[in-house]
């Protein structure tokens, strides 16, 4: 069956209207995607270019905003540390005169505080050493004193013996010696040591001691023998005048051994009482020596010791309230200088505190001046970069309405025309089963 070519060349047209619609869209799409490209990179490009351009300004801003404000810093920092110093030495200054002027005074108070304190405590320990020494003659001349006692003792007990006598039948009891007189301890002992070296030498000297002995027993026989023989021999014959001159010699010298022992015996012991009374005296007067230099000693030490400490006593009452007085003064003035330091460094360090806080507000204020009016450049920029883009971007949607509805139009219109032909085909030509 011969095919219409109108039919024919109506499907042709139609598949080459769907390949050029094809083709249309294509190119719209590709056209439409490059131009929206193209716009989209050149705002951004300008954007980008913005944003850098002011973080460089934001950048080289801010290091020169902080450069005048180190510098600033650096030179108030720099003008207070030198204020600082300044008014450091001038403390130090002031502070070493009124320590030197005060310390001269100190020193010389505090000098002759310690020369005045010296001084007494030399006193008391010139005044004990003297007492001292008075002290030890006197104990040692109680002590020779009792040694020459003991020695004079000594010397009469074989005088004593000598006449079958003893110390103690001679000792004077010293409960029965008179009151001692009122006299100087040292010339009682003396005065007593005087008396009782008078009586040893009395009893030394005893006359009737001397006759007793083998010596003197044997001259008073041959005394009382020859008053016998000068009485016989003129008167008697011989041997009988021999015999009486025997006999005499014989009594006569025992009773002239006993009357001499008997009277050697009483002489030795008067004269021995009279050493023990002396001795008796001699010995008291060493134990009041004794006590004498003990108690004059105790005496002195305490006069010593109550001078010396009414001597501290004046001495502190005059030289610590001086030194006293100088130490606060010297006080008083170290706190106002201190105190006048302190006020000064306060200002100072305030006066810096406000300096520091004005020029940290100047560097606030700058910066954000600065950081507003590039945050104000950039958002400009931004604000483009957004129009742009969304002008870019409402194009673009138009122009892909405007092309979606071409695409949309042709392939209507294509479709209507294939369905054309298909229903002209379905009605003048019989389906292929049909036809087989």
């Amino acid at each position: 069956m011969p095919t219409d070519p109108s039919l024919f060349d109506r499907e042709r047209a139609s598949f080459a209207q769907l390949l050029q619609l094809v083709r249309d869209r294509a190119a719209g799409e590709r056209a439409l995607t490059d131009e929206f490209a193209a716009a989209t990179a050149d705002a951004d490009r300008e954007v980008q270019r913005t944003r850098r351009t002011n973080a460089v300004s934001r950048k080289k801003e801010l290091g020169e905003l902080a450069s005048v404000h180190s510098a600033a810093l650096a030179d108030m920092t720099g003008r207070l540390d030198a204020a600082l110093a300044d008014a450091d030495r001038k403390r130090h200054d002031v502070r070493k005169r009124a320590v030197n002027e005060y310390s001269t005074a100190l020193e010389k108070a505090r000098t002759d505080y310690k020369d005045k304190l010296w001084t007494a405590d030399s006193l008391l320990e010139a005044g004990e050493k003297e007492a001292r020494d008075r002290y030890d003659d006197l104990k040692r001349k109680s002590s020779a004193a009792a040694r020459r006692v003991e020695g004079l003792w000594a010397e009469a007990t074989p005088r004593l013996a000598r006449v079958r006598l003893s110390r103690e039948k001679v000792a004077f009891d010293p409960a029965r010696l008179p009151a001692p007189p009122d006299a100087d301890p040292v010339e009682l002992v003396q005065k007593s040591l005087d008396g009782a070296e008078a009586a040893a030498v009395r009893l030394a000297k005893s006359p009737l001691s001397k006759l007793r002995g083998v010596g003197p027993t044997l001259a008073l026989f041959l005394l009382a023998g020859g008053v016998g023989a000068a009485i016989a021999f003129p008167t008697m014959d011989w041997p009988t005048n021999l015999y009486v001159a025997l006999g005499w010699a014989v009594v006569g010298g025992l009773i002239l051994v006993v009357l001499v022992g008997v009277l050697a015996k009483r002489q030795v012991k008067d004269r021995g009482r009279v050493l023990g009374a002396h001795l008796a005296e001699s010995a008291r007067a060493v134990g009041i020596l004794d006590a004498y230099a003990e108690t004059t000693h105790e005496a002195q030490r305490k006069i010593l010791a109550d001078k010396h400490i009414d001597d501290r006593r004046k001495t502190d009452e005059k030289y610590q309230p001086r030194i006293a007085d100088l130490e606060q003064q010297l006080a008083a003035a170290l706190a106002k200088i201190e105190g006048d330091h302190a006020r000064f460094t306060e200002d100072l360090r305030s006066r810096r505190a406000s300096e520091t806080k004005g020029e940290g507000d100047r560097h606030a204020t700058a910066v954000n001046q600065m950081t507003a009016r590039l945050d104000a450049e950039l958002a400009e920029a931004e604000d483009r970069f957004t129009t742009r883009t969304t002008d870019a971007t409402a194009k673009r949607d138009q122009t892909w309405e405007k092309l979606s509805a071409d695409w949309h139009a042709g392939l209507a219109e294509v479709g209507a025309a294939c369905r054309h032909l298909a229903d002209f085909g379905a009605q003048r030509f019989p389906p292929w089963v049909e036809v087989a």
